[in-house]
């Protein structure tokens, strides 16, 4: 999970606790509780558990993150 930087002006990273969805082929799904830390980006290892066809973080909305999900 990549994080940038909201202003340029506040170069900030900060931590943030989101919850990521992780769906099945058949509409299933599992949800994790997972720290994403004031890094670049943070390696979120559970996510390669199970055969899981997406992934939706900040599932719930717990943080003000702006969510690009990439095709």
């Amino acid at each position: 999970i990549k994080q940038g930087f909201v202003l340029t002006e506040h170069p900030t990273r900060r931590f943030h606790k989101i919850q990521v969805a992780l769906f099945r082929e058949d509409c299933s799904w599992d949800v994790k509780d997972t720290w994403i830390l004031p890094e670049p980006s943070t390696n979120v290892d559970h996510l390669a558990l199970g055969k899981y066809v997406a992934v939706l973080p900040n599932f719930g909305d717990f943080t003000f993150a702006k969510v690009l999900l990439d095709a």
